[in-house]
């Protein structure tokens, strides 16, 4: 059974009611383009250290490494604090820890919320593989999200498409416990994957629970990926099965996921959604090129959906032009490649709006139940 304390839930929706998202949420509701709560960058792309076969970027060894440019990067970042950001997510494209000067980031990062007096919040989504090239700046992260999507290595190795002789398993294992003396390990997270047919099964499920619990990381979150083939209404059950069990085993505030959002539209408890998702702007992505898609889930999709310009051209220039609300108001969420976490944001900006006081506000806010407010 997971010891630690409780924890909020990343993927609930009332995480928008926290006051730092609830200020731009409000200015949602008055037809205002807000400053985004959270900056998600692709430090690489292209080459990766695995060729997972989920992998919505299409990244892999075989591909040319991409990597961001940090002098162009962090006056943008600087210019997004300025406007009010405060969450800073290093995700990929490519795996973010391949960057040669991803310590220098992290760091510079963190300058610039000493500097602006209030903390800059950074998250990083990782493999795991190299966490020992980031253990002298880990104290400066807020969490750590690794991908561990299965409790055994021959699994791991087909879902990540790596051979046995790497040690890739064996090497997130011993990272994960690294980052406990490197940081709080409360911050420590890690991320389940459900790939039908190869890791879905119950006694995958459960196992990677029972590890994440022994590593003592704060939680492990369960999510279906987005497949290009047909898949099973079968195999979907037994996996949110298996994570319900998971939960009895080990609470609901250490095992997440198996319900809501795209939960419920793989079990086809849902349908998909239609019309525009009105938060889109709560969110923004900068690719390695510096490219700002107008949409986190269209990274690779541009040609569908016309990126609304570049890190170069400036944060305010971008963000509040008119080109952004044009791609904010041309959205059909009926065309989008699965219920993003703005499905979620969505349901709560309209319970926001059928409050329509403050008084209300405050109320959804107090059951929000919510002490970590950085990300969506």
């Amino acid at each position: 059974m997971s010891s630690g304390t409780k924890s909020p839930d990343p993927y609930h929706r009332h995480k928008l009611f926290h006051p730092y998202h609830l200020r731009r949420a409000t200015a949602l509701l008055d037809g205002e383009i807000p400053a985004p709560s959270t900056v998600e960058i692709d430090l690489t792309d292209g080459a990766c250290n695995q060729a997972c076969v989920h992998c919505c970027f299409g990244s892999g060894p075989h591909r040319k490494l991409r990597s961001i440019d940090a002098e162009r990067l962090l006056p943008f970042l600087a210019q997004a604090y300025a406007y009010g950001t405060r969450a800073f997510e290093l995700v990929g494209g490519g795996e973010p820890t391949n960057h040669a000067h991803v310590c220098e980031i992290i760091e510079r990062i963190h300058r610039i919320g000493v500097d602006g007096g209030e903390p800059a919040c950074i998250g990083l989504v990782t493999n795991g593989v190299r966490m020992e090239r980031i253990g002298s700046v880990a104290s400066r992260l807020e969490w750590v999200r690794i991908s561990l999507d299965a409790p055994d290595e021959a699994t791991y190795n087909k879902l990540h498409g790596v051979r046995e002789a790497q040690g890739h398993f064996a090497r997130v294992l011993g990272n994960i416990r690294m980052l406990h003396a490197r940081m709080d390990p409360s911050r420590v997270r890690l991320a389940y994957l459900v790939v039908p047919p190869i890791n879905h099964q119950r006694d995958k499920i459960v196992a990677v629970a029972d590890l994440a619990s022994e590593c003592g990381v704060e939680h492990v979150a369960y999510r279906p990926a987005v497949v290009q083939y047909p898949t099973s209404p079968q195999d979907w059950w037994e996996a949110a099965t298996a994570i319900r069990y998971a939960k009895k085993r080990h609470g609901p505030a250490f095992v997440l996921g198996g319900s809501g959002g795209s939960w419920d539209h793989v079990l086809g408890i849902q349908r998909h959604p239609t019309g525009a998702y009105r938060t889109k702007p709560l969110v923004m992505v900068i690719k390695a090129d510096g490219t700002i898609p107008s949409c986190f889930l269209f990274r690779e999709r541009l040609r569908e959906r016309p990126p609304i310009g570049n890190i170069t051209d400036g944060f305010s220039a971008v963000w509040f032009s008119e080109r952004h609300r044009r791609s904010i108001d041309a959205v059909d969420r009926s065309a989008c490649p699965t219920v993003c976490k703005n499905f979620r944001a969505d349901a709560a900006l309209d319970q926001l709006e059928a409050a329509g006081t403050d008084v209300g506000c405050v109320a959804l806010i107090s059951a929000a139940d919510i002490d970590n407010p950085h990300f969506i």
